[in-house]
Formats: C-alpha cells, sequence, structure tokens
C-alpha cells in the first residue's frame, strides 16, 4: 500500500489554520495545495486542516539585495529583487486584512535552497552566522530597511519577528532546505546551520530536510527519485516530506 493511500485512511482533522510560505517546493504545490507534486497537498490530505492557503513563490529567498522594497504585485517564478519571504508576508497581512483568509494558528516556512544557490544574486546571505543576527533589540531589528536584511540569519530573525508580533498566537515551523544536486552539499548545509541556528535562539521548531530525509544530492544525481530535476521534490519525494513535517507538528 503506498503511503499517501495508507495515511489518507485514518485522518484526524487538525483544527488549524495553515499558512505555507517559502520558495518552489512549497509553491508546486499551487496557492491552494492541490497539486500532488507538492509536498504541501499531502500535508493538507494527512492532516485536514480547517484552511490551508500557500503564498510561496518559486525563486524566493529569504535574504535580500540592495534593491529589494516591498512589493506585493509582482508576480515570477524566478529569483528576483523581490522575490523574498518578506514580501509574502506583506501579502499575507492583506489577505487577512480583507478577510479573504483567516489570520494561522499554523505557520511553515521553507526556503534557502536559492540563498545557496544564486550567491551572485544574493551574495551577503551565508557570510553572517546566527548570533550575528542578534546583536540589536527586536525593536531595532524592526527598524532596518529591508534593503539592509542581506544576510540570511538577519532575514529569518527578522520575517519570524514580524510573523510572531502580527500572529502572536500561531505557531511558527522552519525548514531547511532539502539537499539539491544543483547547490551541492556545502551551501545547502550552510543555509541549513544558519536557519537552525537562528530558530533555536528564538525556540522556534526547525526541521533539517537536509540530514532527516532519504533525499541525497548524490544519488539524485544518478537517478532521479526523490526529485524530478535533482532539486525539486517528485511525488514520492513530495509525500516523504510532508510526512516528516506532518509528524514534526504532531510533536509539538
Amino acid at each position: 500500500m503506498a503511503l499517501g493511500t495508507a495515511r489518507a485512511a485514518d485522518v484526524e482533522p487538525s483544527g488549524e489554520h495553515v499558512v505555507l510560505l517559502g520558495d518552489s517546493n512549497v509553491w508546486l504545490g499551487g496557492d491552494y495545495c492541490s497539486r500532488e507534486t507538492g509536498w504541501s497537498y499531502w500535508f493538507r490530505e494527512w492532516t485536514q486542516p480547517l484552511s490551508c492557503r500557500s503564498f510561496a513563490r518559486s525563486g524566493a529567498t529569504w535574504s535580500h539585495c540592495a534593491a529589494t522594497c516591498a512589493d506585493t504585485l509582482e508576480v515570477t517564478e524566478h529569483i528576483s529583487d523581490n522575490n523574498v519571504v518578506y514580501n509574502q508576508i506583506l501579502r499575507l497581512l492583506g489577505c487577512v486584512e480583507r478577510h479573504e483568509c483567516e489570520a494561522p494558528t499554523l505557520i511553515i516556512i521553507m526556503a534557502g535552497t536559492n540563498d545557496a544557490w544564486f550567491l551572485k544574486r544574493r551574495p551577503g546571505a551565508l557570510q553572517a552566522d546566527a548570533a550575528e543576527a542578534f546583536t540589536t533589540s527586536e525593536e531595532e531589528l524592526l527598524q532596518t530597511e529591508t534593503a539592509d536584511l542581506q544576510s540570511l540569519a538577519q532575514a529569518v530573525r527578522y520575517d519570524c519577528t514580524l510573523l510572531r508580533r502580527t500572529f502572536p498566537a500561531a505557531r511558527i515551523l522552519l525548514t531547511t532546505p532539502m539537499q539539491s544536486a544543483h547547490v551541492g552539499i556545502k551551501y545547502i548545509r550552510r543555509a541549513g546551520d544558519i536557519i537552525e541556528g537562528v530558530a533555536g535562539l528564538m525556540n522556534i521548531d526547525c526541521l533539517r530536510l537536509d540530514k532527516d530525509t532519504p533525499i541525497d544530492c548524490e544519488r539524485e544525481k544518478v537517478h532521479f527519485r526523490y526529485t524530478y530535476d535533482g532539486t525539486h521534490t517528485s511525488p514520492e519525494g513530495a509525500q516523504v516530506v510532508a510526512e516528516k513535517v506532518r509528524a514534526l507538528t504532531i510533536e509539538h
């Protein structure tokens, strides 16, 4: 029996209003988590939340560049100055304010692959360790210009702080990028360490997809199994990721 079939047979509704933010491996599931190639589809099927809405975009990064500004209108599937998690949060805020979606009780963010992959577009992304993002108070942090959030660590702290201030009752769960045949393990590990480090300092749950799944970049180079191109999940890979995310939400 396939994992999806087995899990679907024993589902208890979670009672959560779930919001997803992130990059292409979240975007694959679609805005309403209805595409089977995305892990968000299986997560929705296996948890049966009250609502499940994705604001993710392919090509998104946590980290900003010198030209990044607030932009809720851009539509792109590639890395760009304004294709960042911060702008996904602004879109979420707008939807909640307009009563187009419920305020989230669970926020899951999966990003970091593009921060590690496109260092020429985000040259400062991996330069700072997690601890370096905590040299200012939260109030000082929230006064930072968007164009200055150029390190992954600082952007993760800023975005999570903004979400906590806006939705204080919501749980936040971060997942690090899974291994990618295109990026290589060195930079994926570095991004994962930074995200996990910030999460730990903020007491936020973090799932290490680069370590805690069978998705292996070297094996994917030889034969696609959990990905269809070395980076993006196949239906089998999507189910593997969804099961890890589901398990962590149940544990906490």
